[in-house]
């Protein structure tokens, strides 16, 4: 098997960064493997590794504005190619190496979440783009994801982020 990659998607471009098995650090100092400039980005915010048996995973190093996987707030958590890691105002996925050229980058919602409350953010063009239909799927998952919400001031930011990650895939 070759190198694995990753693939960074920020401010409408991307770009892709080897993975070191070892271990590659996403911050926004300049030490880090994955440098992602952006004031939601902790300086040394997560790590992407690799165990014995293959399997990689993504850590959190205390970051203020939390590592996701898949919309879901992670502390250390396995990846795989069909999940999307989202940082900051960034997400980032596994790819196959290809022309840095012909890559294009697919905008997500960034979601933000600090003691007083949850932001969503769209780019404008992004919203006027959004099917309105019901989705029989999407309903599911925001119930699913609900579901494990215990507390009422929960609720709020787990809907924002269920929805805002529905209009990615």
């Amino acid at each position: 098997m070759g190198q694995e990659t990753l693939r960074v998607c920020q401010d409408n471009h991307s770009w892709q960064a080897p993975l070191n098995p070892a271990g590659t650090t996403i911050g926004r100092s300049d030490e880090c493997d994955i440098v992602i400039d952006s004031k939601h980005v902790s300086r040394h915010h997560a790590r992407i590794f690799s165990s014995s048996d293959g399997q990689w995973y993504v850590e959190d190093l205390g970051s203020s504005n939390g590592t996701f996987v898949n919309g879901e707030r992670v502390k250390s958590h396995p990846v795989s190619r069909s999940d999307v890691i989202e940082i900051g105002m960034a997400s980032l996925s596994f790819s196959p190496l290809v022309e840095q050229a012909t890559v294009p980058c697919i905008e997500t919602p960034n979601i933000i979440i600090e003691d007083f409350g949850t932001e969503v953010f769209y780019d404008k063009p992004r919203l006027e783009d959004c099917e309105q239909q019901p989705c029989p799927e999407r309903l599911r998952q925001v119930g699913e994801c609900l579901s494990k919400v215990a507390e009422s001031e929960e609720v709020y930011a787990e809907v924002c982020r269920v929805h805002a990650r529905a209009k990615v895939l």
